[in-house]
C-alpha cells in the first residue's frame, strides 16, 4: 500500500510535466499556424494585388494600343485626303497651266492677227492717198484746197483741154494705179485699177467726179 502511494505520486508529477510541455507545444503551434495563415493571407493578397496590377496593366496596354491604332488610322486618313487633294490641286495647275498657254497663243495669235489688220488698214489708207493723188494727176482735178482761191476755168476750155489730150485720161490712170498697185503691193489699188479698166466706155472718173 505504501508502494502504491508512492507510485501515485511520482506518477501524478510526471503527468503534470507532460501537460505543460504539451500545453507549450500547442501554444508553439498555433503561433506557428497564426504565422503560417498571416504569410498565406500575406501572399495571396500580394498576389491578388499583382494580379489585379498586371490586369490593369494589360488594359492600360490595350487601350494605348487601340487609341494608337484609332490615331494611325486617322492620321492615314488624312494623308490619303491631303495626297487626293494635293493631286487634285497638281491637276488643277496642269489644266490652268494648259489654259494660259492656249489663252496666251490665242492673245498672241489675235495680236498677230490684229497687227496684220492695221498693217493693211494703214496700207489701204495710203493706198487711197495715193489713188487720189493719181486721179488727180490723170484728170487733172484738185482734191486739196488752193492757197489762192480764184475761179474755176471756163467749161469750154476744160472740154477743149480733154479734147486735146492724146493718152486717154482713164487708160492713164488705170497705168498709173497698177504702177503704184506694183509697187505699194496694195491689193485695193490692184482692184480699183481693175474695176476701172472695166469701165472704159464712161467718162474719164465720172462717176469719181460726180460722187
Amino acid at each position: 500500500e505504501g508502494d502504491y502511494e508512492g507510485l501515485i505520486k511520482k506518477y501524478s508529477f510526471k503527468s503534470d510535466s507532460v501537460i505543460e510541455l504539451l500545453k507549450e507545444l500547442k501554444l508553439k503551434f498555433e503561433d506557428e499556424l497564426t504565422e503560417m495563415n498571416t504569410e498565406e493571407t500575406n501572399a495571396i493578397n500580394a498576389y491578388e494585388l499583382a494580379s489585379k496590377a498586371r490586369e490593369q496593366s494589360s488594359t492600360a496596354k490595350q487601350a494605348s494600343h487601340d487609341e494608337k491604332s484609332a490615331t494611325k488610322a486617322e492620321t492615314e486618313g488624312a494623308l490619303n485626303i491631303a495626297q487626293a487633294d494635293l493631286q487634285s490641286t497638281q491637276d488643277d495647275l496642269l489644266a490652268d497651266s494648259a489654259s494660259l498657254d492656249s489663252t496666251s497663243k490665242a492673245c498672241d495669235v489675235k495680236k498677230a492677227e490684229w497687227a496684220q489688220r492695221s498693217e493693211v488698214r494703214e496700207n489701204e489708207r495710203k493706198a487711197i492717198a495715193a489713188a487720189i493723188k493719181i486721179l488727180s494727176k490723170a484728170t487733172a482735178v484738185r482734191t486739196d484746197a488752193p492757197e489762192n482761191p480764184a475761179l474755176p476755168p471756163s467749161p469750154v476750155a476744160f472740154v477743149q483741154l480733154r479734147a486735146s489730150a492724146h493718152v486717154s485720161p482713164v487708160r492713164r490712170a488705170i497705168e498709173l494705179l497698177r504702177g503704184e498697185a506694183k509697187v505699194a503691193h496694195s491689193r485695193a489699188l490692184e482692184e480699183l485699177a481693175q474695176e476701172l479698166s472695166m469701165r472704159k466706155d464712161e467718162g474719164p472718173f465720172d462717176q469719181v467726179v460726180n460722187a
